[in-house]
């Protein structure tokens, strides 16, 4: 995790909500739901591809999620018609609590499903309702491997951590990594973001701004 002015390595050894509440007396018990959600993309074809539903399911099965899912969307029928079609094979994989959020794009220099996506990532805040604070947004093909909770804890205690200067929690994205060694890690990854009402805002819409005006990758634009 980290931000444009400091870099933060986080580690495994993550401390449980005693440890926590003891270092940082204003931090309540820390559940997975100081996180109130988890937030998807799916413009264009994405909104019915089942890698979409495959990577939810991850997230709720093998990560143990259960609070609220949402699905930001230019296709909502597609999105509802991959959920309730009985011949799709993505219907059963979405969770009750999922909500989906119609964003129609609006004109852009630049085209493509793609770009639609990239812009969207930058304006989560502006699109999700006010009453969540606190999201974590993840690229829908990315799979979650293990319980999501430990990686909660880690993001609270940075976020707790570095209040006062951090705007964005991202991963590194390096050009070579192995179990325990990363190299050319000069840029920042956007698969995986944790994001804050009043503490990101700022950031997303320079990022989108750069994005306007430059098009290409979004992890270009945010690093510009």
């Amino acid at each position: 995790l980290g931000h444009k002015n400091q870099v933060i390595r986080t580690h495994h050894n993550i401390p449980d909500d005693r440890s926590l509440q003891n270092k940082y007396p204003s931090l309540t018990t820390v559940s997975q739901h100081d996180v109130d959600a988890l937030v998807f993309v799916a413009m264009g074809p994405a909104a019915t591809s089942p890698v979409l539903g495959w990577s939810i399911q991850s997230a709720v099965q093998t990560g143990e999620w259960d609070g609220d899912v949402y699905i930001i969307t230019d296709r909502p029928e597609s999105v509802k018609y991959s959920v309730d079609d009985d011949s799709s094979e993505a219907r059963y994989l979405l969770p009750e609590n999922t909500h989906i959020v119609y964003h129609p794009f609006e004109t852009s220099p630049f085209d493509g499903h793609t770009f639609k996506a990239r812009l969207t990532k930058c304006q989560l805040l502006s699109i999700l309702p006010d009453s969540l604070n606190h999201i974590l947004y993840i690229d829908g093909d990315i799979m979650i491997g293990k319980p999501i909770a430990p990686f909660l804890h880690d993001v609270v205690r940075v976020w707790h951590e570095n209040d006062n200067s951090m705007s964005m929690g991202l991963f590194e994205d390096c050009k070579s990594f192995t179990a325990d060694f990363s190299s050319d890690c000069d840029t920042w990854n956007t698969g995986v973001m944790s994001l804050r009402r009043g503490k990101s805002d700022d950031c997303l819409n320079a990022w989108c701004e750069a994005l306007q005006r430059e098009g290409g990758s979004d992890q270009s634009a945010l690093d510009s």
